[in-house]
């Protein structure tokens, strides 16, 4: 049972970070400034 929800847990966490690639892949196209000072940013975090 506790594997199971890890399994599951892990596939929902892969499956937010795919949604998140695919908003910043298409804010880049929409936004190159946006994504330029994201990466400043997380160069600085």
């Amino acid at each position: 049972m506790i594997l199971q929800d890890n399994i599951t847990f892990g596939y929902n966490i892969s499956q937010a970070i795919a949604t998140v690639a695919q908003m910043v892949r298409y804010a880049a196209l929409t936004h190159p400034t946006i994504v330029k000072n994201l990466e400043e940013n997380s160069v600085s975090l």
